[in-house]
């Protein structure tokens, strides 16, 4: 779906009295999922930052005096955190779609953890509260970002879909990227360090440079032995007649 010239679009999420981990989850819930939605982008990477996650400290002699195990714990929090599909109602002209929302709510989330019943003893009810700790914490890292020595920061890459328009793409990103910034936490910006449109538009310059002057002289080098512009001339037109031919296979 993208290959190694994807790599089109680069930037940092950064924001002073915000830490490594709401920067994380505001890229992760916030940014990237606008960015995906951009026509030609594949995928969007991140690195930097600590992914939030919800822990259960279980402690055994809890377990032991209740009669349960780990199981039966891991068990009452996946049931206890789900989504299901319902179908759908038609009514008339129109459909509403029927779902349950059993997710566990962010704000709420540690009470609502906190508050799932495992199982019933004695008529009631043992939670996991009575069984484990709840907190919030953060994933094992695989890396860190950093910028300019300054402190941590959030990366994301922009991924492009093979056969796309790179400058197109990027111009579609910066477009979403402007509108992103205006929903942003105050403190909070997204700064891009790489586009490839500007290696694009380089690399452009330096073809155009090089043939201009690479024409220039052998029209030079042929009147100095022909003595003749129009014969230079005609000669020289074939260095971008056999250039086209060569663009117009290629694009085949």
């Amino acid at each position: 779906m993208a290959t190694a010239f994807g790599e089109v679009y680069q930037y940092v999420v950064e924001g002073k009295d915000h830490s490594a981990m709401e920067l994380k989850t505001l890229h992760d819930w916030a940014i990237k999922p606008q960015l995906r939605a951009v026509p030609g982008v594949n995928e969007v990477n991140s690195w930097g930052g600590f992914i939030k996650q919800y822990h259960v400290l279980v402690e055994p002699e809890r377990l032991l005096a209740y009669n349960l195990t780990l199981r039966d714990v891991y068990h009452a929090l996946s049931t206890s955190n789900s989504n299901f599909g319902g179908s759908y109602i038609e009514r008339g002209s129109e459909g509403y779609t029927v779902r349950g929302l059993g997710r566990f709510d962010g704000e709420q989330a540690e009470e609502q953890i906190r508050q799932v019943v495992i199982k019933s003893a004695a008529g009631a009810p043992v939670l996991v509260k009575d069984v484990a700790t709840v907190e919030v914490g953060a994933a094992v890292r695989q890396g860190a970002v950093t910028k300019d020595g300054l402190g941590e920061v959030v990366s994301g890459m922009v991924i492009m879909t093979k056969g796309e328009n790179s400058k197109a793409v990027i111009e579609r990103v910066q477009d979403r990227v402007s509108k992103i910034e205006k929903s942003l936490p105050a403190g909070v910006k997204l700064t891009p360090f790489y586009q490839q449109t500007t290696l694009v538009n380089r690399t452009i310059r330096t073809v155009a440079t090089n043939l201009i002057e690479g024409g220039m002289l052998v029209i030079l080098v042929l009147f100095l032995f022909l003595y003749n512009i129009r014969a230079s001339l005609i000669v020289a037109s074939v260095i971008p007649l056999s250039m086209l031919v060569a663009f117009v296979g290629m694009k085949a």
